[in-house]
C-alpha cells in the first residue's frame, strides 16, 4: 500500500526519535512517498530542525539520508 507522507511528519522524524521516525524506519507494510517539493520545505527549516533536535549539520544529513532510504521521492512532473 502506498502512503504519501506529509512534510511535517518528515520534519517531526528529524527532530525527535518518536512515533513518526519509528513508523518510517521500521515499516514493512507500506511504501512511503513524498513529492519532491517536500525536500525544499525540509531544507527551508534545516537550521530550526537542527536547533530543536540538538544535532550538527553532519548528523542532520545522516538522519535525512536514512529517512529518505525508506521513502520514494516523486518528481513534480508525475
Amino acid at each position: 500500500m502506498n502512503v504519501v507522507v506529509d512534510t511535517n511528519r518528515i520534519i517531526a522524524a528529524l527532530i525527535k526519535n518518536g512515533i513518526s521516525r519509528r513508523i518510517i524506519m521500521d515499516n514493512k507494510k507500506f511504501e512511503f512517498l513524498i513529492p519532491d517539493h517536500s525536500l525544499i520545505e525540509v531544507e527551508k527549516y534545516r537550521e530550526e530542525i537542527k536547533q530543536k533536535a540538538h544535532i550538527s549539520d553532519q548528523e542532520f544529513e545522516v538522519l535525512l539520508s536514512l529517512l529518505l532510504e525508506k521513502i520514494e521521492i516523486i518528481p513534480k512532473a508525475e
